[in-house]
């Protein structure tokens, strides 16, 4: 990954208190993951109290994770990316699409350039229709 220029860094600093790791990746056109670690490592954090979004425990459930976490999953041998949005978990590389562009047309779908399902930067998706059976 190409590495990070200080007007980058520079808008790190100046919002990961009022973005999400999801609408910073957009912005930047890196993964969220790459996001959330180069905070990490230039020590930025979300207070844990005050971030916007929190769920707390209710009804004898586990707390939910917060709206704009990234998380990395498996479905069979497949591994993607998802984000928790007020919605629910989506796929990432979806919510990245839908953020720049809008909703995804109905019989369309979106698939990654290099084949790299958990490469989600927006250079790397495109709007593909999914082909007919008639």
């Amino acid at each position: 990954m190409a590495k990070w220029t200080n007007e980058e860094l520079e808008y790190l600093k100046n919002s990961y208190l009022t973005r999400s790791y999801a609408q910073m990746a957009v912005r930047l056109k890196r993964t969220g993951t790459a996001v959330c670690a180069k905070l990490g490592r230039m020590g930025l954090a979300k207070p844990q109290d005050d971030r916007p979004g929190r769920f707390h425990k209710k009804h004898g459930r586990t707390a939910s994770q917060d709206i704009g976490k990234v998380s990395e999953t498996v479905n069979g041998q497949r591994k993607f990316l998802r984000v928790k949005t007020e919605l629910g978990w989506v796929p990432y590389h979806r919510h990245v699409w839908e953020t720049a562009h809008g909703p995804i047309p109905k019989g369309a779908q979106i698939t990654f350039k290099d084949g790299n399902a958990l490469n989600c930067a927006l250079s790397n998706l495109r709007l593909q229709l999914k082909k007919s059976g008639k």
